[in-house]
């Protein structure tokens, strides 16, 4: 249950500070 809810807030999360600065560093 818990994985589902932040699957969903990580994409939010991750568009506002840089998607593919954030994503290369996730």
């Amino acid at each position: 249950m818990n994985i589902p809810t932040q699957l969903p807030l990580d994409p939010p999360a991750v568009t506002t500070n840089s998607s593919p600065n954030q994503r290369a560093q996730n």
